[in-house]
């Protein structure tokens, strides 16, 4: 799996995004390596960083994310908070489950939901 787009959280690690760039580039090449080396192996590769992106500029690609309001930001009054799916709070603007993050880096559950069943399609169930 790729590495997701960290430059693009609300923090925003710009300077990270090369790094996250070559990283991927040379998971791809390992892989690539690796399933040529050993032919018998199966080696799935998953985009993360693709899926992230998709996520990020239309919740709607993926019907988990469709819920999604804003993909940009979080609230603070949400961060470390991961036991109550249904929290709201109106100074928010929308429920925990509406906003993509949950804290400045993490994301909330619904795309995970998605990247689970992305990654279960990948690998044939």
């Amino acid at each position: 799996m790729k590495s997701p787009p960290i430059e693009r959280t609300p923090y925003g690690y710009p300077a990270q995004g090369p790094a996250a760039k070559y990283f991927n580039a040379r998971l791809v090449e390992k892989a690539t390596n690796f399933s040529a080396t050993y032919p018998d192996t199966n080696v799935f590769q998953f985009d993360t960083h693709s899926f992230f992106n998709s996520v990020i500029d239309k919740p709607q690609s993926f019907p988990e994310t469709a819920l999604y309001k804003n993909t940009t930001k979080h609230c603070l009054k949400y961060v470390g908070d991961t036991k109550k799916k249904g929290f709201s709070d109106p100074s928010c603007g929308a429920p925990m489950r509406e906003l993509l993050w949950r804290d400045s880096l993490h994301t909330t559950w619904p795309i995970h939901r998605a990247l689970a069943s992305q990654i279960a399609n990948l690998l044939g169930g």
